[in-house]
C-alpha cells in the first residue's frame, strides 16, 4: 500500500513465501513487513520458520549506490548441518548441529570490504554420531575489512576441552588459526564418514599459509584410542603415541596401536611410519608404512593370497 505526498511517497509492503528453498534444502515459510520512504527501506519484521529453524530480524537499507545497511538477525534452535554440507560435503551424514544466537550486518552491502559482520553464538549443540559436544561460553566471530576473526570459540564434551582462535583474510586467503587443548577422538566421527572412534588426544597445533595452501605445525598426543571403519573386520585398539604436523601433513612415526586378537598373547602390535598428506585440509597423498607382530586377523570368506 502507499501513502504520503507525490513528492515524498511512503510505501508499505507485506509478503509471504510459503516454501522457501536454498538449493535442495528447505528453509520454510518466510514473512516480512517493510516500509519504503525517502530512499530508505525499513524492515520492521522478518520471520523465517520451519521445523528445522527459527529466524527473526529487522533493520534498514539505504537505496543508494553503496546500499548502506544496519540489519540484525536472531536465530533460535536452528539446525545448520544441512546447509553446512553445501560448503563441506565431506561431513558425515550423522553430524548434527543446532545453534542459537545473533548476527549483525553494518556497512555497505554493495562493497563487502566495507561491510562489518558480528556473529555471536550463545549456544551450539553438536552431535557427531553418538558423541555430543557444545560451546562452554558464547562463541564470537567478526568480519571487518575482509578479515574473518575467531575471537572466542571453546568446545566442551566428555574428554574434550578445546580452544580455537585465529583469522582468515577474504581477499588474500591468508590464514592463522590455533587449536589447543584436549579432544576426544570421537570428534572424528563428525568429519570422517563410516568411522567409529574413541580415546583421547592432547593437541597444540597451528595452521598458517593460505586457504588454498595451508601450512601445519604442532603435535597431538594420543592415548587409549580406538578406531573402527564400518567396512573393515578389525578395529585399531590401544592407539597411543605422538603425531606431528608439518609441511608434509601428518607424520605418524611415533604412533602405535594393536589389532586383532594377538594382543591376548602379547602380540598384535602395530607401528606406523610415514605421513598422510593434507591438501586444503583434506587427506590426500598417502606415504604410510605399517609393521605388525603377532597379528591374529580375520579375513573375509573366500579371501586368498597370490
Amino acid at each position: 500500500s502507499g501513502s504520503g505526498s507525490m513528492e515524498f511517497p511512503r510505501y508499505e509492503w507485506e509478503g509471504r513465501i510459503a516454501d522457501l528453498f536454498w538449493g535442495d534444502e528447505g528453509i520454510g515459510q518466510a514473512t516480512a513487513h517493510m516500509v519504503i520512504e525517502a530512499d530508505m527501506v525499513t524492515i520492521d519484521r522478518l520471520d523465517v520458520a520451519s521445523d528445522r529453524l527459527s529466524i527473526s530480524g529487522s533493520g534498514q537499507v539505504a537505496m543508494n549506490d553503496a546500499y548502506n545497511a544496519e540489519v540484525a538477525l536472531r536465530f533460535s534452535e536452528t539446525s545448520v548441518d544441512p546447509y553446512l554440507r553445501f560448503v563441506a560435503p565431506q561431513l558425515s551424514p550423522y553430524t548434527q548441529a543446532v545453534v542459537s544466537g545473533s548476527v549483525r550486518f553494518s556497512g555497505e552491502l554493495a562493497n563487502p570490504s566495507n561491510l562489518g559482520v558480528d556473529i555471536t553464538i550463545d549456544r551450539a549443540d553438536l552431535k557427531l554420531f553418538d558423541y555430543s559436544v557444545r560451546n562452554s561460553e558464547p562463541i564470537r566471530m567478526t568480519m571487518v575489512k575482509d578479515v574473518f576473526q575467531i575471537h572466542s570459540l571453546r568446545l566442551a564434551g566428555d574428554g574434550t576441552g578445546l580452544q580455537i582462535t585465529g583469522s582468515a583474510n577474504r581477499l588474500t586467503s591468508a590464514l592463522d588459526v590455533s587449536v589447543n587443548g584436549a579432544s576426544s577422538l570421537a570428534i572424528l566421527q563428525g568429519v570422517v564418514r563410516d568411522v567409529r572412534a574413541s580415546g583421547n588426544a592432547t593437541i597444540a597445533a597451528r595452521v598458517t599459509g593460505t586457504l588454498e595452501a595451508p601450512e601445519y605445525t604442532g603435535s597431538a598426543t594420543l592415548a587409549n584410542g580406538r578406531l573402527r571403519h564400518f567396512s573393515f573386520p578389525h578395529s585399531l585398539d590401544d592407539i597411543h603415541g605422538e603425531v606431528m604436523f608439518d609441511a608434509s601433513g601428518i607424520r605418524l612415526d611415533g604412533l602405535r596401536a594393536r589389532m586383532g586378537t594377538g594382543g591376548r598373547n602379547g602380540g598384535g602390535e602395530i607401528a606406523f611410519g610415514g605421513s598422510i598428506g593434507l591438501a586444503a585440509f583434506v587427506p590426500g597423498a598417502l606415504n604410510v608404512t605399517v609393521r605388525g607382530t603377532g597379528l591374529d586377523l580375520r579375513f573375509p570368506e573366500g579371501f586368498r593370497s597370490i
